[in-house]
């Protein structure tokens, strides 16, 4: 596709060349046929470029497998958000919600414990505050 995209790109520059400064165009190859350098003009020049390694889908396949694709990704992955994962999607969901109550329960304990400093430097701050 990406070949296909600089062959379009490469003839209508090779048109809008030929219109606007009578033909001055000229393709250099390498030996083995592949268009490199397409000097439009003396001011120009259009490069063209194969990025990757051209192979077939069997080929790709077979040395991609070699490197040792696919990867398991989970050594990236943080430990604690593993954690999450395993309780959310493996563990029981019963499980899951008792510790959702006890972590309200503890927090919310210790927010009407704090309630009365919390209004008292409430009352100390500025007004703007």
């Amino acid at each position: 596709m990406l070949c296909n995209m600089l062959n379009d790109l490469a003839e209508a520059i090779r048109r809008w060349t030929e219109k606007k400064h009578g033909g001055d165009f000229q393709s250099t190859q390498l030996k083995d046929g592949k268009d490199v350098v397409l000097n439009v003009t003396a001011l120009f020049a259009v490069e063209k470029v194969t990025i990757g390694i051209p192979s077939d889908p069997e080929q790709f396949i077979e040395r991609a497998i070699a490197a040792g694709h696919p990867r398991n990704l989970d050594q990236f992955v943080d430990p604690q958000v593993k954690s999450l994962i395993h309780a959310n999607f493996v563990e029981e969901p019963a499980e899951l919600a008792k510790e959702r109550v006890a972590f309200f329960k503890k927090y919310l304990k210790r927010a009407s414990e704090l309630r009365h400093e919390e209004e008292a430097m409430g009352q100390r701050c500025p007004p703007m505050c």
